[in-house]
């Protein structure tokens, strides 16, 4: 995409998806980050919970007001509840 733009040639919707996944990837938190970013949540009193599903499904099934739900996946790194 960059050559195409210095270039000055035309992008086009085929070219986007490359973009994406390469902000996902940049975005990306590895597990002992996320491990760590929880322990440091737990230490100022937040509720912390493990799940192994989508995090909409812990927070249907377990969140209280006040958890925060750490994710495994690319939607977000935590939600407050």
């Amino acid at each position: 995409m960059e050559y195409r733009m210095e270039n000055k040639l035309r992008l086009r919707k085929r070219h986007f998806p490359d973009v994406r996944s390469g902000l996902s990837s940049s975005f990306y938190w590895s597990l002992e980050s996320r491990e760590d970013f929880a322990k440091h949540m737990a230490s100022t009193g937040c509720s912390i919970r493990d799940v192994a599903t989508e995090a909409d499904v812990a927070i249907a099934i377990e969140a209280q007001p006040g958890d925060v739900i750490i994710l495994a996946d690319l939607d977000m790194l935590a939600y407050t509840i």
